[in-house]
């Protein structure tokens, strides 16, 4: 189904912790690659057509990483796993217990200091840049010389151009439809 709306399906099955993170770093490397190749050929060879972008498809055991029993009910697996499965942690020590045990499953000492922020060493990647999509490059569409056709959405502001960053939601879907630019940036 996902490859007759236009995607490629990667898959990531499994119940073994271990396993799974490594099949999982695996399938996002091999997507992120895939990614990079769609826009090199946008950026470099204008290469505009739909490209089937990749897609992580994750089977694991429903409430993997939480509590795998809360009194005395599994928890791990069942339809127990989409619900809240601690109720009011605040009355409820073996709960609060059970929460924070969870939480700290993650191990955050490791990735914020003292101070709740982000460990420096956390915050870069492995060639030092940072983790950031284009850094500082908050542009206006006009600005990259896209045109705009905003019909009324420029509610009498005189011009057609729109910054929807100083009034969120204020463009109406129509009016995005109708530029019909490729984002290639």
């Amino acid at each position: 189904m996902v490859r007759g709306y236009g995607w490629t399906p990667y898959f990531v099955e499994g119940h073994e912790p271990g396993l799974m993170h490594e099949a999982m770093a695996a399938t996002l490397d091999t997507a992120v690659e895939q990614i990079k190749k769609i826009q090199q050929e946008a950026r470099v060879h204008g290469n505009i057509s739909r490209p089937r972008w990749p897609m992580i498809v994750l089977n694991s055991p429903k409430g993997w990483t939480g509590p795998k029993m809360v009194d005395g009910r599994q928890v791990e697996g069942t339809f127990r796993a989409h619900q809240v499965p601690l109720s009011d942690p605040a009355t409820h020590p073996e709960h609060l217990k059970l929460l924070e045990d969870w939480l700290r499953s993650y191990r955050p000492e490791e990735l914020f200091d003292e101070q709740g922020r982000l460990k420096p060493e956390d915050g870069k990647r492995q060639d030092g840049q940072q983790h950031r999509v284009k850094p500082g490059d908050y542009r206006r569409a006009d600005d990259l010389g896209i045109a705009h056709h905003l019909g009324n959405a420029h509610r009498g502001k005189g011009d057609a151009s729109h910054d929807v960053r100083q009034n969120p939601g204020s463009v109406e879907r129509e009016a995005t439809l109708k530029q019909r630019q490729p984002w290639l940036g």
